[in-house]
């Protein structure tokens, strides 16, 4: 649950955040937790807790149905009805 509250503390010292990475945070909130903030200040590329839950669906989906998941659907009603931004 780290990160769902606005002061929790980071998961790492800033110190140990590296450049040129691809950083991907679980939490599924609105907005960006201080982890991916600290990244995207460090130029990172970011992938949010959300994308994470996306793609879960998508599969859980695949695994049920045995069909291909209406991906770009699934992202819409996400971020609809979380209140999301696509990135």
């Amino acid at each position: 649950p780290l990160g769902l509250k606005e002061r929790d503390p980071l998961p790492l010292p800033r110190a140990w955040m590296p450049q040129g990475i691809c950083v991907m945070d679980v939490v599924y909130s609105q907005g960006h937790t201080a982890f991916l903030r600290l990244a995207l200040a460090r130029g990172n590329r970011i992938v949010p807790g959300w994308r994470m839950l996306l793609h879960q669906g998508a599969k859980a989906f695949h695994l049920w149905t045995g069909c291909r998941p209406p991906l770009d659907r699934m992202e819409q009603a996400l971020c609809a009805v979380a209140g999301l931004k696509s990135v």
